[in-house]
């Protein structure tokens, strides 16, 4: 494959690096973002529960009050669970991103190291041909000498 094929397949293969980086870091921060969401749920359901305590304890609860607290606990803890259900969707999906852009970079390498070794090849052809030229200059030049005696 030519050089100048091998400098445009590489361009591609670094958009999809980065893409794939893109793609990555979208998915840690969403990861991060659901998490934040779940501790902000425990501590609402923390503090909600402790205000419980505190105004039944002040006041006395009516049982049909005490049931809409426990019911709306209840919720809460719905709504955590329904939140590490996600965090763990979230979890796999960060690290199939983490395996697609670690493959990208393996072949954004791959190519750059064939890429560097075709320059070095087309170097040292460069240079054999400017030897076989030195070489065959001198040839003629002590031909040329040899002949002037």
């Amino acid at each position: 494959m030519a050089t100048s094929q091998l400098d445009t397949v590489l361009r591609v293969e670094i958009e999809r690096e980065q893409a794939a980086a893109n793609n990555f870091r979208a998915a840690q921060n969403q990861l991060l973002e659901l998490q934040q969401k779940l501790t902000q749920l425990q501590q609402y359901r923390i503090d909600y529960i402790e205000g419980i305590k505190r105004d039944g304890s002040a006041v006395g609860l009516a049982a049909s009050r005490y049931q809409q607290h426990l019911s709306f606990v209840g919720k809460l803890d719905l709504a955590c669970e329904q939140q590490l259900k996600f965090i763990s969707k979230a979890t796999l999906l960060v690290d199939q991103r983490r395996r697609e852009w670690i493959a990208k970079q393996q072949r954004k390498k791959a190519i750059e190291l064939l890429l560097e070794k075709k320059k070095v090849e087309a170097m040292q052809r460069q240079t054999r041909m400017e030897q076989q030229l030195m070489d065959e200059f001198s040839g003629q030049q002590f031909l040329r000498r040899r002949a002037a005696m």
